[in-house]
């Protein structure tokens, strides 16, 4: 038996990563050993057999690495054609064992586990849309406060025509909105926490309930 090293390393802040595997001496069919699955499915209370049902397969594979190291991040376009290959061929194994994972589960925890990842990708998604809101939002407020200043310097100067007044006035309004809509959104965030943290007199009694609901 001889091991063969393959060391993934580009530019920049690509992680090097370190796979190692063993040549066996002869051939071994996989198919017997994922077909284990196929008796007992997860169903939540026999994790742990599954569990070591699943490292056997990945032993066998020769793809412990994919429960043991996460994904390295993708690497750049720039990178060499090999290092981009070598970084496929990791995504790929680590996307033939999630579908063998999944597979391996029975109907119902598969849905919960889909249903799962499709409310962290929505919640990730809205964070994403929020960070953005608040930038343009906050981009916003900085030009109206530019332009009310300038509005206010030229009336020190001498006296605003009609239209400046009601640029002034718009402006005014335009940035206590804005300002309304940002109070309201931390009001929103604060009754959230505490509803789930709750403050110094609730806390106790918060995390009474919240163990009672796990």
């Amino acid at each position: 038996m001889r091991e063969t090293c393959v060391d993934l390393q580009s530019q920049g802040n690509y992680t090097l990563f370190r796979e190692t595997m063993a040549l066996p001496v002869q051939n071994i069919n996989h198919s017997a050993f994922r077909s284990m699955f196929d008796k007992e499915k997860l169903s939540g209370n026999n994790f742990n057999d599954w569990f070591a049902r699943l490292k056997l397969v990945l032993r066998v594979e020769k793809k412990m690495y994919v429960i043991e190291q996460p994904l390295p991040p993708a690497p750049e376009p720039v990178a060499e054609p090999e290092i981009v290959a070598q970084w496929t061929a990791l995504y790929d194994a680590h996307t033939e064992i999630a579908c063998l994972m999944l597979g391996s589960m029975t109907p119902e925890l598969q849905f919960a586990t889909v249903f799962k990842n499709k409310l962290e990708l929505l919640k990730s998604n809205l964070k994403d849309w929020r960070k953005l809101v608040n930038s343009v939002e906050c981009a916003s407020a900085t030009s109206v406060r530019e332009k009310i200043s300038l509005i206010d310097i030229k009336a020190e100067i001498g006296p605003l025509t009609s239209d400046e007044v009601m640029t002034r006035a718009m402006s005014v309004k335009e940035l206590a909105n804005l300002e309304y809509s940002k109070a309201k959104d931390l009001r929103k965030k604060s009754k959230s926490k505490w509803a789930l943290e709750g403050d110094e007199n609730s806390r106790f009694f918060h995390g009474i309930l919240l163990e009672k609901m796990l």
